[in-house]
């Protein structure tokens, strides 16, 4: 799968600059297009979707290199 960037060109997960990622925790807020870190996956990904669940939790749809699609809950901080 790949995603736009605001350029409109696409990219693949697979061609993720790792020096942007930031650490994944349920305690922070992330937005679309946010590279994460998942310490406990040891694995890269991509934010492609966000979704409210509550007025203070969000559902993340995540692109990993290796893990391929899952969803992670964040806050909306």
């Amino acid at each position: 799968m790949e995603i736009a960037t605001p350029a409109g060109e696409a990219f693949s997960v697979k061609d993720i600059d790792m020096g942007e990622a930031v650490d994944y925790s349920p305690d922070n807020d992330y937005e679309v297009g946010m590279v994460l870190y998942h310490k406990g996956w040891q694995d890269f990904g991509v934010v492609k979707a966000k979704n409210r669940i509550s007025s203070v939790k969000v559902r993340l749809t995540v692109e990993f290199q290796s893990k391929g699609i899952k969803e992670l809950l964040a806050s909306t901080n």
